[in-house]
């Protein structure tokens, strides 16, 4: 029998409707409860259920993380890194910025446009690398800040394979203790410059 729900994880205010879990703890569908929530509730990242038998239903709940602020002309919006809009009041320095030019967006709606999802997973393969900006250069780029670097991304190619190209060459300059001051990676073959 249930008998105590535990919440556990961010600080977040959960109501529990103790008639949709029923009586009996092992009978409990926990994976169909996790993607229902989810699905209503888009600003959750995850979401766990647990039991810890005899009686007691563990809820581990965590929110999505801010990772960048996109930048529009309707206004700027803080991301997740799957696109997801978690606010559109930006406060945090510390987040690397996006200017693409796109329609407004509502909180919780995911970002469907193809540039800034591109930026978002190239900013997931980039490792140490710290990018400041990202920005639309014309239809065929994306400008990548990094510092004194401007790099440039094709916006066709596998974006991950051009961010490891690009630690490659990150590391090789660090080691000679300069870095260039345009990395074009647009091309099949990189062009560096000082």
């Amino acid at each position: 029998v249930l008998r105590r729900i535990e919440i556990v994880g961010d600080l977040v205010d959960v109501q529990v409707d103790r008639e949709r879990l029923g009586q009996n703890i092992l009978f409990l569908q926990t994976d169909k409860l996790e993607e229902e929530l989810l699905a209503a509730y888009p600003l959750i990242g995850s979401v766990k259920f647990s039991k810890s038998l005899p009686s007691t239903l563990v809820i581990r709940v965590s929110l999505r993380v801010p990772y960048a602020v996109l930048v529009t002309q309707a206004g700027e919006y803080v991301l997740d890194k799957d696109g997801v809009v978690l606010d559109s009041k930006y406060s945090n320095a510390n987040l690397v910025q996006l200017h693409f030019d796109i329609p407004p967006l509502s909180i919780g709606s995911r970002v469907g446009d193809a540039r800034v999802r591109r930026s978002l997973a190239f900013l997931g393969s980039v490792g140490a690398i710290t990018i400041e900006s990202m920005r639309d250069t014309d239809s065929a780029g994306i400008q990548a800040a990094s510092g004194h670097t401007s790099i440039f991304l094709p916006q066709s190619d596998d974006i991950r394979s051009k961010a490891a190209t690009l630690q490659t060459i990150v590391a090789g300059f660090r080691i000679k203790g300069t870095l260039p001051t345009v990395i074009d990676l647009r091309f099949e073959k990189p062009i560096v410059t000082y």
